[in-house]
């Protein structure tokens, strides 16, 4: 276990390290020059010049992405071009926002996921099945910003029953809060309810026909005990692997729910960063984002040995 546990560490910094390059890269590739976005178009050349001069830009591109390299080890995320503010403290004031939306999706899409998978596995053929089945399949397929849309349109909009943007913490009003995030958090938990469903439902059924299930009723256990004690532990590990997946789904779907509900979190600060051409904030936003995504993805791998003890073993 500790072996693969260090190979799968190593896996994780390398993989943070291809991201650094990429994001790098294709923010330097994209056209537009961040200079003229700040001075406009009416700028001389020697304030274009002595501009870029001092924000480094000047310098050949390994150069420059050595350098930012060598400030994150030290806790430099550099300076934001457009809001003239470190970076490190730009993303760190939005990122408990994201990871507030983000958490909850993932709990509400993870517990009610199963339940409905389960539910259809040992209804299969029944109207529950048939119902869930139908709503998974239309569920994966409905976009989530076209939801977050939708939801703003008829929700706030046409019925006023919900707020159409802004942001609460739940420490302060917890009940504003609810309002604000019910939309938010819908249109990004459908679709990966919706996935998880689908994938319980078919790991379930694949399940409660092997032998073992079928020995633990014969030996007169109830019904609820075999299928929650002995049938869902091993149905599980296809499950615990497309959690870690619908991660990276609900960041990305994030990114587009908080431009739509104007919720400042870090997907909308992105955005905005990306429009503006401010390199450092999207390097900044994008790396700590993929490495959070590689962590999970490392304790994913960690419950595959809670969950099947064989897999420690092996």
């Amino acid at each position: 276990m500790a072996s693969f546990l260090l190979r799968r560490v190593i896996q994780t910094i390398v993989v943070v390290f291809l991201v650094t390059i990429i994001s790098f890269l294709l923010l330097h590739i994209i056209p537009g020059d961040p200079v003229i976005r700040i001075l406009g178009m009416h700028a001389t050349k020697d304030q274009i010049a002595q501009l870029r001069h001092e924000l480094g830009l000047d310098l050949p591109i390994i150069q420059q992405y050595i350098q930012w390299i060598w400030n994150i080890f030290h806790g430099d995320f550099g300076k934001s071009f457009v809001y003239h503010e470190n970076v490190r403290s730009l993303i760190f004031e939005r990122f408990p926002v994201t990871l507030y939306l983000v958490s909850v999706s993932l709990i509400l899409s993870t517990i009610i996921g199963i339940i409905a998978g389960v539910s259809s596995a040992v209804k299969r053929g029944g109207a529950i099945d048939s119902i869930i089945s139908l709503l998974a399949n239309t569920g994966v397929a409905i976009p989530t910003f076209w939801l977050a849309i939708v939801g703003v349109y008829i929700f706030g909009l046409k019925l006023g029953w919900l707020p159409i943007q802004g942001y609460t913490s739940p420490f302060v009003d917890f009940g504003q809060s609810v309002k604000q995030m019910i939309m938010p958090v819908f249109a990004t938990a459908v679709p990966n309810i919706a996935i998880v469903a689908r994938q319980t439902r078919s790991s379930m059924l694949e399940t409660i026909r092997q032998d073992y299930v079928r020995t633990a009723k014969s030996k007169g256990l109830r019904q609820r005990i075999v299928l929650y004690k002995h049938a869902l532990r091993n149905a599980l590990i296809p499950v615990v692997t497309l959690v870690g997946m619908t991660l990276t789904f609900l960041i990305g779907g994030e990114v587009l729910v908080e431009t739509i509900c104007n919720i400042p979190g870090v997907g909308r600060l992105l955005i905005r960063a990306a429009l503006d051409k401010d390199y450092l904030i999207v390097q900044g936003g994008v790396l700590i984002i993929g490495t959070a995504i590689c962590i999970i993805n490392l304790l994913v791998d960690i419950t595959y040995g809670w969950i099947d003890p064989r897999i420690r073993y092996k």
